[in-house]
């Protein structure tokens, strides 16, 4: 391993442990604030790494971060915010097909499309407002992002969506349970 790709994989590897992170937050807004974090890391990661989905739709997050910890101040309890994020979000998707000129067979087409179904579940949690909702919309975002990370060799991804998946069940234990 080259002295990039280890900085790279060290980079993946402190936006998991930003991003396990999340999970063990109740405050919604403290969820977003740590999610932009980890959204930052990953976006870094993912240039590394030539992934241009994962890491263009990392700068979407960043944004639906910044709107829904700011939900007064951008009225982030429209509908609309879902649907904004949702557009945005296929854009990065197109731009691999055609900007950055990855052949679209039927395997790029399907994977490179996991991570735009992973962004929409948690464009649907963070517009749910409910930390609950979120963990259980992170349950479907998860397992998308890991198999884009393994194909991409996003080490920290792949890893942090093992941990994510745990942190979610723990959360949901905690926090989500109903108590007898």
């Amino acid at each position: 391993m080259n002295p990039l790709d280890l900085v790279t994989q060290l980079v993946g590897i402190a936006a998991m442990i930003v991003a396990i992170a999340t999970y063990q937050f109740k405050s919604p807004k403290a969820i977003a604030v740590i999610q932009l974090c980890s959204s930052l890391l990953w976006f870094i990661q993912f240039m590394m790494l030539g992934a241009y989905v994962g890491a263009l739709l990392n700068i979407i997050a960043i944004l639906r971060s910044v709107v829904y910890s700011n939900r007064e101040r951008f009225h982030a309890e429209r509908k609309i915010w879902i649907f904004i994020f949702t557009a945005l979000a296929v854009i990065p998707y197109i731009l691999t097909f055609t900007l950055f000129g990855k052949e679209p067979t039927f395997f790029h087409l399907i994977i490179e499309f996991f991570p735009l179904i992973g962004v929409t579940a948690f464009n649907i949690g963070y517009y749910l407002n409910d930390s609950g909702k979120f963990r259980i919309c992170s349950l479907v975002s998860s397992p998308v992002w890991m198999v884009y990370d393994i194909v991409s060799k996003s080490v920290g991804g792949t890893v942090c969506e093992i941990f994510s998946l745990c942190s979610i069940i723990i959360g949901m234990l905690r926090y989500d349970r109903k108590k007898k």
